[in-house]
């Protein structure tokens, strides 16, 4: 049984887009097993692999937000890693990197990203006790859009979100790594922008699966 490692920010960890007349005490903050695109994967991949949910809100590639701990992947990867040994890691990270208070380009998120998968391929190979070689998928993030509350929060980042997925496809080319754009299996909810509904989650399951099952059939027969 492989380990399959998701590793990404609130949209893995399952958060629900909050619509502005709701409260936080009214509002279900996280989808449930049934629910979020991650616990749907290990559903469908029963017994085969074993998919472990590493999604953490506000988690960034490489800065940390003031007062948000060490949220960061290039942080925190190396952690995980140790503690799983995956096989393959699902990476998907860089919304949070659009914040206006980061002034970051799409250009020096991916290169974030970059560091991050180098990190892992490096750590596997030095750390590792298993034979097993690491597979990275690397996925581009939905475009977001800039509304409701969290429209001061991404100012500009919209218009930087269009741009990720051809300079993470780049960056997945130079690394030999597998690239999927999210763009085009979803889209981000239209009551925060940044979130997803839970169909896009069922969608987005849906359409790893068979990408998953076929990066883990080429590794078991190499």
């Amino acid at each position: 049984m492989a380990i399959i490692l998701c590793f990404g920010d609130s949209n893995t960890w399952g958060t629900i887009p909050q619509v502005a007349s709701q409260t936080t005490s009214q509002a279900k903050i996280r989808y449930d097993e049934n629910e979020r695109w991650t616990a749907l994967l290990q559903k469908s991949l029963k017994d085969k692999h074993h998919v472990i949910e590493e999604g953490q809100p506000s988690r960034t590639v490489v800065h940390n937000a003031p007062f948000e701990g060490s949220k960061t992947g290039i942080r925190y990867l190396k952690d995980c890693l140790a503690q799983y040994e995956p096989e393959l890691v699902i990476i998907m990270l860089g919304t949070n990197d659009l914040k206006k208070r980061f002034f970051l380009s799409p250009e020096e998120i991916s290169l974030g990203i970059s560091s991050l998968i180098k990190q892992a391929l490096g750590f596997s190979q030095q750390q590792y006790s298993s034979q097993a070689p690491l597979t990275v998928l690397l996925i581009s993030p939905p475009i977001i859009s800039e509304m409701a509350h969290y429209a001061k929060m991404y100012a500009g980042g919209a218009e930087k979100s269009k741009q990720l997925a051809q300079h993470y496809r780049q960056c997945a080319d130079e690394l030999n790594c597998t690239f999927v754009d999210a763009n085009t299996i979803i889209s981000s909810s239209r009551d925060d922008g940044v979130h997803w509904q839970v169909d896009q989650h069922q969608l987005f399951a849906n359409a790893l699966l068979p990408i998953i099952e076929t990066l883990m059939n080429d590794e078991y027969l190499q």
